[in-house]
């Protein structure tokens, strides 16, 4: 029943940013739940969970991204195919220390928590510790077809 629920989710969400900036626009409302016209870490957890990034970039299913891992997932989200590692995607969206940056316990893998917070504040471009709406536009652009996580 979950995995149903999160796939009708993710693929509400995929069309809500592909369809125009009024379904963007309620997209961003079904993220903010507490309707205070922001994003919080929380939110964003339960938002940005539902599009399963994670689970599809942990090759080995150990709960944790290497950074091999992630850079494989986000090579195949490029090219369609997983089989190649690029870090020059994720260092030109995110910077060049972005994987270091995020794993907050310098342990060499991500959580799904240091995941979620790397790339949360990696949107959250003014360091508010929200997503506005203005910064949630590039979240839809990200997550669209052709986009830098393609869902």
């Amino acid at each position: 029943m979950t995995s149903k629920f999160t796939t009708v989710a993710a693929a509400t969400l995929i069309m809500a940013f592909g369809a125009g900036s009024a379904l963007a626009q309620d997209a961003y409302a079904d993220w903010d739940q507490n309707s205070d016209k922001t994003i919080n870490s929380t939110e964003w957890n339960t938002g940005w969970g539902q599009n399963g990034v994670f689970d599809r970039f942990d090759g080995n299913n150990d709960d944790v991204l290497s950074e091999d891992e992630l850079n494989t997932g986000l090579a195949g989200q490029s090219t369609g195919s997983t089989s190649t590692g690029d870090a020059s995607r994720l260092e030109t969206r995110f910077g060049d220390d972005a994987y270091s940056n995020w794993d907050a316990n310098d342990d060499g893998n991500l959580t799904e928590d240091e995941f979620n917070t790397g790339v949360f504040s990696a949107y959250d471009r003014d360091g508010s510790g929200s997503i506005e709406e203005p910064e949630f536009g590039d979240v839809g652009d990200d997550m669209g077809d052709g986009g830098f996580w393609d869902v």
